[in-house]
């Protein structure tokens, strides 16, 4: 598979969790760099595709504190780290 179809995936998967469809979170699909996650326009972190799955980096932060090797895993680290959240 592919960069891009990977970065599809994860987007799909991202856009299909109910606490954060319905919540005030956005998924930004346009950055060449990766999914950027930003909730009530406050960016809350990014998942960079690498060849061995995704890495997660925290706003603020230099590198990432959370890896998935797929996109289902990427899917639960997110929805783990912000399932109750819907404020910044």
């Amino acid at each position: 598979m592919g960069q891009a179809d990977t970065k599809t995936e994860l987007i799909g998967r991202l856009l299909s969790l109910p606490s954060l469809a319905h919540g005030n979170f956005q998924i930004d699909t346009s950055s060449p760099d990766g999914v950027l996650i930003s909730c009530g326009g406050h960016l809350r972190g990014i998942w960079q595709i690498h060849s061995n799955g995704f890495q997660y980096i925290p706003a603020g932060y230099n590198e990432a504190v959370h890896t998935a090797e797929s996109a289902a895993d990427a899917a639960q680290i997110t929805l783990k780290l912000y399932a109750d959240r819907t404020e910044p």
